[in-house]
This record gives structure tokens, sequence and C-alpha cells, in this order.
């Protein structure tokens, strides 16, 4: 089959072109990109029966010349990537995330603070309430003192009333053994009138103050003259007639007993400074 020469020199601008670019994009491009593949078709297009020819002498073949060989392009440097242009969805993308770093700042620092103003609250409710118990306690301790010092108080009347009564009963007792003991030194003056007989020629109008020391049951044991009666002879007399009268008579009250007794002693009751 024969062949144009047109199909010849398109086949082989084709060639030289695919050739071309893909050399040029090796040397050239930082990222080798593969060529797009393109197909050919060869047309061959029916050719008319022609005449056979008439046969020409044969020609001497040229001599062939050695076809010199094609160097073999370079290989490949590897490509060299640098940061593209951002995917317009990552660039959209950026604003929100920017806003939804910042919302979650905003309600981190919106919890922070809840968290100190629920903190300075707790604290200050606790001070406040330790500062309630304070002052409970101290009440309580006002309280305390205020009613130790009522308890004391009353503890004081009573035994101020208590020490009273004590004086009163005692004051009341001794003037009852002191009344006692008057009745019982009219009952002992009486008792020794009865045995005193008068001196001559001397007089029965006289007292004098006579001190004994008797026993419980109203023996004397002795007598003396505290204040004479006027004269020797009146002072023997009074003696005797205590001695004489011995036992005395004892009081009816135990408590007014005095084993040193002292009364006044004269002859008439008249005479007597009681």
């Amino acid at each position: 089959m024969e062949l144009r020469l047109r199909d010849v020199v398109l086949a082989l601008l084709l060639h030289a072109m695919v050739f071309t670019f893909v050399f040029v994009g090796v040397r050239c491009s930082r990222t080798v990109t593969p060529p797009a593949a393109i197909e050919g078709v060869l047309v061959n297009e029916p050719l008319a029966v022609a005449p056979a020819p008439k046969p020409m002498p044969a020609k001497p073949e040229p001599k062939q010349t050695p076809r010199p060989e094609i160097e073999s392009p370079p290989a490949p440097l590897p490509p060299i990537t640098e940061p593209g242009p951002v995917p317009q969805n990552e660039a959209v993308q950026q604003p929100e995330l920017a806003a939804a770093t910042a919302a979650m700042a905003k309600a981190q620092r919106q919890i922070q603070q809840r968290a100190e103003a629920a903190a300075r609250e707790q604290a200050q409710r606790e001070a406040h309430e330790k500062a309630q118990a304070q002052q409970r306690l101290e009440l309580q301790k006002q309280q305390a003192a205020e009613e130790k010092a009522r308890r004391e108080a009353r503890q004081q009347q009573t035994e101020a009333r208590r020490h009273l009564q004590q004086q009163l009963a005692a004051a009341e007792a001794q003037q009852n053994v002191e009344q006692e003991q008057n009745a019982w030194s009219n009952q002992l003056t009486a008792a020794i009138r009865g045995n005193w007989v008068r001196p001559p020629a001397l007089s029965d109008h006289f007292n004098c103050s006579v001190q004994m020391e008797l026993l419980p049951n109203g023996q004397v044991v002795s007598v003396s003259i505290r204040r004479s009666c006027g004269s020797p002879a009146l002072d023997d007399s009074v003696v005797r007639a205590v001695n004489k009268s011995s036992p005395l008579p004892l009081p009816q009250d135990p408590a007014a007993f005095d084993p040193r007794v002292t009364i006044e002693f004269c002859p008439h009751s008249s005479d007597c400074s009681q």
C-alpha cells in the first residue's frame, strides 16, 4: 500500500510535537504531568487502480549511512512540592474555626468567672456562718456568765439569809439563855437569902456580888465575894449562907447552866439592882 506524502508529513509533525512537548515538559516543568494520550488514525484512501508502470531500469542501491543514535532523554528530576493554594473549602472553614475557637474561649471564661463568683459566694457564706457561730458562742458564754453570776448571787443571798437566821437563832437562844440565867440567878439568890443570918448590930440593907463555882449537880465547890457587902462580917455571913445552901438549884434549861456563876445578893429584893 502506498502512503501519500501528506500523510507522512502529518505523522512526522505529530511525532515531533509530542516529543517536543514531552522533552520541554520534563525539562521546564517542576511537576511532571503525563501528556495526554493522542490517538492517531491513519486513513488509507483506496487508491485508484493505475495501469502497471513500465519497468524502469534498476538503479544501484544507495549506500546506507549509519543513522545517528538519538540520545535518550535525561531522567526526570523529582518533583518539588510547594504549598499550593489553600483549597476553597479550607479557606471557608478558617473563619468558622476562628469563630468557634473564640466562642469556646468565651464560654471557658464565662465558666471560670461563674466558678470564681461561686467560690467568692461560698467564702462569703462560710465567713458569715463563722461569724454567726462566733456570735452564738459569745452569746452562750455571756448567758453562761450571767447565769453563773445569778447563781452565785442566789447562793450568796441564801448564805446571807442562813447566816442571818443563824445569828437571829443564836441571838434568840442567847436571849433565852440570858433570860433563863436571870431566872436562875433569882432562884440562887432566893435560896441563899433563905439561909442568910444577919450579924448582930449590922444593917440588913445592902447588896454585894458573889461568885460561885458549881458542879453540874449544883454542889458549891468554892465561893468568893467580888464586891463587898459593906463589912467583912457581912461578907462572911453571905459566904456561910452560900455554903449552907449547897447544893443550889439548877436552871430549867441546861444551856443556862454556868459552872462559874456570879449573882447579886441582897437580903431584901428591893435592895437588889437586877
